[in-house]
């Protein structure tokens, strides 16, 4: 839109902006999931030469453990304020594992492990 003073202010629809980043959310999280679920590995990963397998097969993990592995760390990220702290720290937890296999909260709760692909 264009001022009387020949300026330009951009003028924002907000429900647009709320749906779009809703809609990118819900991609990315289908994305992860359904990757980890059948594949274990996501574009990144297949990259980084890492793949999650479950503990108990080495398979990959299936729609119900890929859910409960994203879930960990993401429904605390919703958290106004402090979510995405509390993500952090999921991701980070994986550097005070007592077992020393490395394995973070959401790998835990999963039953899975990261392992080298290559």
């Amino acid at each position: 839109m264009t001022r009387f003073d020949g300026t330009t202010q951009v003028v924002v629809d907000q429900g647009k902006l709320a749906a779009l980043i809703l809609v990118t959310g819900l991609a990315i999280f289908v994305y992860e999931w359904l990757f980890i679920a059948f594949k274990g590995q996501t574009l990144g990963k297949m990259a980084a030469g890492v793949k999650v397998v479950r503990a108990d097969t080495g398979q990959p993990l299936g729609l119900g453990k890929a859910f409960l592995r994203w879930a960990v760390p993401g429904v605390p990220g919703l958290i106004p304020r402090i979510g995405g702290l509390l993500t952090l720290i999921v991701w980070l937890s994986i550097f005070f594992d007592k077992t020393k296999r490395y394995q973070g909260w959401h790998d835990k709760a999963a039953g899975d492990f990261v392992i080298k692909s290559r």
